[in-house]
């Protein structure tokens, strides 16, 4: 009689057959000992790598298999991240790779906001930096006011 041996008895994560270990679900290696990660967080796509049996993802990739694309800056708070491309869809006013580049001319500054390629100014505010309609805000001598299509100190 010849007995069936393994190494290490498969760790006792497998079976012994023909003298080879036939290993669990989630285990790899001659004897079962090494612990596999899901899909092997697709590392010959360098998501990521398997430390343990855990994935261990690169900064562009997230998730139990590294399978989540992350955009780039979290799209600057300013789009919405599309997980499956890693690419971000910007809101109205911005553009680039991470939603970072506004697409007015100049900054629109606290007192407005871009919309399209133009600043939309808050009242008492004007220009394409959205800066005091009235000179030196009147000088607090007055109040700025819209008369037409300009603004203008009235006492």
């Amino acid at each position: 009689c010849s007995t069936v041996t393994c190494p290490n008895d498969c760790s006792f994560q497998g079976e012994c057959v023909s003298n080879k270990c036939v290993c669990d679900t989630g285990f790899g290696g001659d004897d079962c000992s090494v612990k596999k990660c899901p899909f092997n967080c697709y590392a010959v796509l360098d998501h990521g790598f398997c430390v343990d049996g855990k994935c261990a993802c690169s900064s562009s990739w997230a998730g139990e298999a590294c399978e989540i694309a992350q955009c780039p800056n979290k799209c600057s708070a300013r789009g919405i991240c599309d997980t499956a491309s890693g690419a971000c869809s910007c809101e109205a006013g911005y553009t680039g790779p991470d939603c970072s580049s506004s697409t007015c001319p100049v900054d629109c500054g606290e007192h407005g906001k871009c919309t399209g390629s133009t600043c939309v100014c808050d009242t008492g505010y004007s220009g394409a930096a959205c800066l005091p309609a009235c000179l030196y805000n009147c000088s607090g001598a007055g109040v700025c006011s819209k008369l037409g299509a300009d603004y203008s100190c009235f006492c």
